[in-house]
């Protein structure tokens, strides 16, 4: 349809292809941010790094329980933010979405 009345193939994957194709791309990274923190605390440990993983991996081995919910509140919010960030996004490619 796009193609005849006129528009460019470029004009066509970008406007139509590219912006609905997208979106589930933004959303699977938005919801890998998870996994990507759990795996901060296994590789902070592992390679010795120091950091909100192994702080909290420190706490519970001392029995600090304030400490690891501190952290868990950290990484929370983390993915909170996350999740709103994606969700922006996903309302600018398809302002459909928004409701």
């Amino acid at each position: 349809m796009a193609k005849s009345i006129g528009h460019s193939y470029k004009f066509i994957f970008l406007h139509h292809v590219f912006r609905n194709s997208v979106i589930p791309f933004v959303v699977v990274i938005g919801l890998q941010v998870r996994y990507l923190l759990g795996g901060v605390v296994i590789i902070e440990k592992i390679f010795g790094v120091d950091g909100v993983g192994s702080l909290m991996v420190e706490a519970a081995f001392a029995r600090d329980y304030f400490v690891v919910q501190a952290c868990a509140v950290v990484f929370l919010a983390t993915v909170l933010v996350i999740n709103f960030i994606v969700d922006m996004i996903c309302v600018l490619l398809d302002p459909r979405r928004a409701s």
